[in-house]
């Protein structure tokens, strides 16, 4: 945890986005515990807990796009 702070240089704000992108995009998802472990690294190492819902958000809304088809650019005369 001390090394993961350290990369972060002390910066709560980047470990709440970090977890927060994590925990949202990895819900229901086979690998969804062990990212809950990483959330939970996050967090011990100083991860701004208030921060965390809005980048929950962010993933949950990242993983809804990856899952839509790519855009095809429409009809092309």
């Amino acid at each position: 945890m001390a090394e993961l702070g350290e990369l972060a240089a002390g910066r709560g704000d980047l470990l709440a986005e970090v977890a927060g992108v994590l925990e949202g995009a990895s819900e229901g998802e086979p690998g969804e515990p062990l990212k809950r472990q990483a959330v939970q690294l996050c967090g011990k190492a100083g991860a701004d807990p208030q921060a965390i819902p809005a980048w929950i958000q962010a993933g949950r809304a990242r993983r809804a796009a990856a899952s839509r088809p790519p855009f095809s650019g429409g009809l092309h005369p």
